[in-house]
């Protein structure tokens, strides 16, 4: 019991702080992702497993938060949905840049269709999203995004 207590409040000293002594995204990236990845597998394991699950939890979300701060920051996210939904409003292919990351995406219509999972019908289209990396390397991913009873567009 008194090592969860500690955890907590570790985590809550980390959350509050902002994580402010990291430097990087990166190691943001890894910090944040540790804890969360730490609590999910410790809620995963059951009895005698729960530090193992633990241990591997905090080292899967280390590495998945590392790989996701070491890529994109929040402007870099904003500018890709920004992007991203406009190319849905617009029916036409949108390139995005965050001069102050350097990073450059596009948000390119795949395809247009009536969205027939729901009561409503709306109208929808399938975006590749795409981001330039550091290294030269381009990810891409697809989504979904329909325009809701409001006139709206939103990702589903």
């Amino acid at each position: 019991m008194l090592k969860i207590k500690l955890a907590v409040i570790l985590m809550v000293f980390l959350l509050l702080t902002g994580f402010k002594w990291l430097d990087s995204k990166e190691e943001k990236g890894t910090g944040i992702g540790g804890i969360l990845g730490g609590v999910i597998g410790n809620k995963l394991g059951k009895d005698k497993n729960k530090e193992l699950w633990t241990i591997v939890g905090v080292a899967a979300g280390a590495f998945i938060g590392n790989r996701i701060g070491k890529n994109l920051d929040q402007k870099d996210k904003e500018k890709l949905a920004e992007a991203t939904i406009k190319a849905a409003e617009t029916g036409e292919n949108q390139e995005w840049e965050n001069t102050e990351s350097g990073k450059v995406g596009q948000a390119k219509i795949v395809q247009a269709s009536v969205d027939t999972d729901t009561d409503k019908n709306s109208n929808c289209r399938e975006i590749e999203q795409s981001v330039a990396l550091d290294d030269g390397s381009v990810v891409t991913e697809k989504v979904k995004a329909c325009k809701g009873e409001d006139g709206s567009w939103a990702i589903i």
